[in-house]
């Protein structure tokens, strides 16, 4: 039998319709040059991400599905889920064990909470750093759990940004390995890492749910 894997993987418009005969289809929007570099850099990851998932080694899809791999799915790269917050470093980090997928258990290091705003609504989200990498991370469910986004809970990267203020880009946020395959065990969010609205940025749910929702 095949031992259970710990794994954290890579981090790397609705529209009101009126009747098809009375109305054009609206023209797109007009991004900046810098917009455009953002969206072009999100969308060659995304490619670099399926090459790796369909060929590389170690990727997380079983082998024998590997050669039908047809990429992975995404929301569309929206600038306005980059959210820039700030972080309350805990005074005394520590190593905490958190719930896991397959009623395991994984071992993070709880580091702060960062605090932001989208679209009016106050948010804060426990922040861990992660020993593999050395990277802060967020864990979290949002109003497209279970439903467009993976049942088991998305990850996303908090980056510094100088002068004490940080970044989350929900469009980087992507699906730990057991949304996937069953044989890795992954963190699931804390239950006060729920947003209560809607993250349509970042990767999409991927094949059948394998993973037990957040307790």
């Amino acid at each position: 039998m095949l031992p259970v894997l710990l794994a954290l993987a890579i981090p790397l418009a609705r529209a009101v319709l009126g009747p098809p005969a009375a109305r054009a289809a609206d023209p797109p929007p007009v991004q900046s040059a810098s917009e455009t570099a953002y969206v072009n850099g999100y969308m060659r990851a995304r490619a670099e991400k399926d090459s790796l998932f369909r060929y590389g080694g170690d990727s997380p899809i079983p082998a024998a599905q590997q050669a039908a791999f047809a990429g992975l799915r995404y929301f569309p790269v929206a600038l306005r889920y980059r959210i820039e917050g700030t972080l309350q470093v805990y005074g005394r980090p520590r190593l905490i064990q958190i719930p896991a997928t397959g009623d395991t258990s994984a071992t993070v290091e709880r580091y702060g909470r960062f605090a932001g705003s989208w679209a009016g609504t106050s948010f804060s989200l426990e922040t861990y750093r992660l020993a593999q990498t050395d990277q802060l991370e967020v864990f979290f469910t949002d109003a497209t759990t279970g439903e467009e986004s993976y049942g088991g809970g998305r990850y996303a990267a908090v980056q510094a940004l100088g002068g004490g203020r940080y970044v989350i880009d929900f469009n980087g946020a992507y699906n730990p390995y057991c949304a996937y395959n069953h044989l890795y065990s992954c963190p699931l969010p804390p239950p006060q890492n729920r947003l209560p609205f809607r993250v349509e940025a970042g990767e999409m749910g991927y094949g059948p749910d394998l993973a037990s929702r957040e307790p």
